[in-house]
């Protein structure tokens, strides 16, 4: 009988053990999710200041209320490049405004013929698709724009930003549109 009773007792601290490396093992892969899940947004959200400067720059020489920069690019399939979009808030209004980003895409294949962009792939990464801001102020984010692995055809993807703000009274207007450039080899 002490020998079923020392296997029990075995199998019992085994049991244990494996449960408490089972735990270490999950804790250590969350942690490390999480990290590089921060760090994605903090890379999606910083632009480095020549490409701000050049949003500023060609806003302010074109009076432009949103502008794109660079708006000509060449990616890969599967590859990802950041581009800064700038707003200028041109109203006067003493509180600030909010803005409203949207992204489409739209793709073409070597001939320039349209075609249907893979609705099941993610084409862009915005860490919120609004934005607020005070009168007069410029402002400029970072959307990484994406080329999917699947589904797209060598040609180019035009990316449709489109901003958009409440006219005082509710409804969402069209505030200001642009477009970026994507080749795809």
């Amino acid at each position: 009988m002490k020998k079923n009773t020392k296997g029990a007792i075995e199998l019992s601290a085994n049991f244990i053990v494996i449960i408490l490396i089972s735990i270490v093992v999950l804790v250590g892969g969350l942690a490390l999710f999480f990290k590089m899940s921060s760090n994605l947004k903090g890379t999606v959200e910083t632009l480095d200041s020549q490409t701000e400067d050049n949003i500023k720059s060609v806003m302010l020489s074109n009076n432009y209320r949103v502008a794109v920069y660079p708006t000509d690019l060449t990616i890969g399939v599967g590859d990802s490049q950041m581009v800064g979009l700038g707003i200028v808030n041109i109203f006067d209004q003493p509180d600030s405004r909010d803005f409203t980003i949207s992204v489409v895409p739209t793709c073409y294949d070597k001939s320039g013929i349209s075609y249907s962009c893979p609705i099941d792939e993610v084409f862009y990464t915005l860490t919120s698709p609004g934005v607020s801001t005070k009168p007069k102020e410029q402002i400029v984010k970072g959307i990484l724009l994406t080329v999917p692995k699947t589904g797209i055809n060598k040609g180019q993807i035009v990316y449709t930003i489109s901003v958009a703000t409440d006219d005082g009274s509710g409804n969402k207007v069209s505030f200001g549109k642009t477009q970026a450039y994507i080749t795809v080899p």
